[in-house]
């Protein structure tokens, strides 16, 4: 790695918030650094690679992008779900001739960034598409109170918990803005005579998810889920067709993810995945695009969070914890390896001493109110509904726990929401297509 990586390494490991450091100890956790490393500073460094204003939270620092600037007129962003930074420097070290590696030689920069918190899709994303930080955007999580509406939600689904039929919240009538209340890269681009385009799975071009973060876009552009070969073919063929015009171009790749979910992401098909993935990159994109589709455009590559191995093992099942239960209002939202804990009436401090008397060598217990004071979800203004969506304790997992609550056994073997170095840490690529 280059000495601009391993620096902002080191400070992203050093970077502490001092009110919680009772609670989340130097080394087993990592913080996500709003101030400028982290995936919520990303949104406004492509704003600057652009020549536009920044949305949001302040760029990466100049030395990461600025000798990528110059007659930038594309930005192609690579969104490669659960890609952690450690995981592709184990893949990196491993095969000593991947596409990173040829990249890095070209005179590509890769350095780490963090996620945010929780290190999540909905919340990661929420932020990729705003600028945000998660205190001000609200996503604060795929399960959610919704205190408006009275209900548990899944914010992938958009529908309540327990509910078959996607985007019921939607359909129902609920306001996008009541999600997001902050405006939308694309939108904000729109402004500045920038079209936005979105290459993404055709099943993911609507509803939901999509509907929000994609306000402002002017085309989404659906592929072929899992074949890298429509992707790369079809995002190539667009770029030719519009060579020379002002574009951010947005590309989300889920495979890793789901893969990593299911064979855990240590798994050998990981970097089966990568380089399968990497080479049709370089084969069907890269190599064929003609200088002209090449010319003043910046190719980024980063992930939303990364992923840790766990084992079912390793669950923390509610219902073998019936007192714990007891001090519950409802039962734990969040991510499981963040859950978001509401209490019963005069119970947050009956729960609290269960929990670190029985689960403290599972998790560390923090105040709600006291994390999004300190700024584990970052600075700013918070949105309306941030603190209701957070509840009165957070659990934040230790080494690969996990707080289950399901009727079936647990079964994943790879989980990403919580604070490890393995799910904090993220890549960051920048590269000049005409370089």
């Amino acid at each position: 790695m280059s000495d601009l990586a391993v620096e902002i390494e080191a400070a992203i490991l050093a970077h502490r918030l001092p009110s919680l450091d009772g609670n989340l100890a130097k080394g087993e956790f990592v913080l996500p650094n709003y101030a400028g490393f982290s995936i919520a500073n990303l949104p406004a460094t492509t704003a600057a690679l652009l020549g536009v204003p920044s949305p949001g939270a302040p760029p990466l620092p100049r030395e990461v992008w600025g000798p990528f600037t110059g007659g930038v007129r594309c930005v192609v962003r690579v969104i490669v779900d659960a890609l952690g930074y450690y995981r592709l420097r184990r893949t990196m070290a491993a095969e000593p001739d991947t596409l990173f590696h040829r990249l890095l030689r070209r005179g590509a920069q890769l350095v780490p960034v963090t996620s945010v918190c929780p290190s999540t899709t909905t919340t990661a994303l929420s932020s990729l598409w705003t600028g945000h930080t998660p205190a001000e955007h609200g996503m604060m999580g795929t399960r959610l109170f919704l205190r408006d509406q009275g209900l548990q939600a899944h914010m992938i689904y958009f529908t309540p918990l327990g509910f078959e039929r996607r985007n019921a919240l939607l359909e129902e009538g609920m306001e996008l803005d009541q999600f997001l209340p902050v405006p939308g890269m694309a939108e904000l681009l729109a402004e500045q005579d920038i079209e936005t385009h979105v290459f993404i799975n055709q099943q993911y071009t609507r509803g939901g998810l999509s509907d929000v973060f994609f306000r402002g876009v002017t085309e989404l552009h659906g592929v072929t889920p899992g074949s890298g070969a429509d992707l790369w073919i079809t995002l190539r063929r667009f770029l030719e067709e519009r060579a020379g015009e002002r574009l951010f171009v947005s590309v989300y790749w889920g495979l890793i993810d789901s893969l990593a979910h299911r064979r855990g992401p240590s798994s050998p098909v990981i970097d089966a995945e990568i380089r399968s993935w990497t080479n049709l990159m370089e084969q069907e994109f890269l190599d064929q695009l003609s200088p002209a589709a090449a010319g003043g455009t910046v190719l980024t590559l980063l992930a939303d969070h990364g992923q840790v191995d766990t084992s079912p093992t390793a669950a923390v099942r509610l219902d073998q914890h019936p007192e714990l239960m007891q001090h519950l209002l409802m039962k734990p939202l969040g991510e499981q390896r963040l859950p978001f804990l509401y209490a019963r009436q005069g119970q947050v401090e009956a729960m609290r001493r269960y929990l670190c008397e029985h689960l403290g060598h599972a998790f560390s217990v923090l105040d709600s109110a006291r994390a999004l004071e300190a700024g584990l979800f970052g600075p700013g203004t918070p949105a309306p509904e941030t603190t209701a969506r957070l509840g009165d304790l957070i659990l934040v997992s230790r080494q690969d726990h996990m707080l289950y609550d399901g009727d079936e056994e647990p079964h994943l073997l790879g989980l990403h929401g919580g604070l490890s170095p393995e799910e904090m840490l993220v890549p960051y690529l920048l590269m000049r297509l005409d370089g």
